[in-house]
């Protein structure tokens, strides 16, 4: 019975949490894993159909919202816990943080 609750537990399903259109054929997938322990960071990448690959551009603990604006992604969070920031993404989109989730209106 051990073994068949270790291999639930490693099974991982990608949930969604928002995808938002960047440009002709590039979206920006927003997305956690659901694990059995309830912790997982968020992660946000840049889909390129054309090219059908991924990148993953940003991976925090704490993300509340996402806004796109031209050429930069603005990503709230609550607190500063980045895991992985690709501020040279392959897309050149310039990422912003703001760490207080508060500064939405800010970036209209």
């Amino acid at each position: 019975m051990l073994v068949a609750i270790g291999a639930v537990a490693c099974h991982r399903k990608k949930f969604m949490i928002r995808s938002l259109p960047l440009r002709q054929g590039l979206s920006l997938n927003w997305y956690h894993y659901s694990d059995i322990t309830n912790f997982s960071p968020d992660y946000v990448e840049i889909a390129d159909r054309k090219e059908n690959r991924t990148e993953v551009i940003f991976e925090a603990s704490s993300i509340c919202q996402i806004q796109v604006r031209s050429d930069s992604i603005l990503i709230l969070m609550v607190g500063n816990t980045i895991l992985q920031r690709a501020d040279d993404n392959d897309y050149h989109f310039k990422i912003i943080v703001d760490t207080t989730c508060r500064g939405a209106y800010l970036y209209k």
